[in-house]
């Protein structure tokens, strides 16, 4: 997950136990504390409801002016970065 996010294990592990700890996101199977799956709580789900029109705002409003031709050549190029760092 860390990789998948650009952020280090140790930053990673704390924004997971943050979020634990407001009741987001709970850990599932975690019989190991190293290794285990997350999924949202009740709260995480009502927080990202309430929150998603907003990042679809601000996605938009930063998407608004490049072409849809240059928004695919720029996912194009993400992928490949993307497949480099895993």
């Amino acid at each position: 997950m860390a990789a998948k996010t650009f952020k280090d294990v140790a930053s990673t592990t704390r924004i997971i136990e943050m979020l634990v700890g407001k009741n987001y996101l709970k850990r599932v199977n975690s019989t190991d504390r190293r290794r285990f799956n997350l999924e949202l709580t009740t709260n995480g789900n009502d927080l990202l409801q309430k929150i998603q029109p907003l990042i679809n705002e601000h996605r938009n409003m930063a998407l608004n002016e490049i072409p849809e031709n240059e928004l695919q050549i720029l996912q194009a190029a993400l992928s490949k970065i993307t497949l480099t760092v895993q």
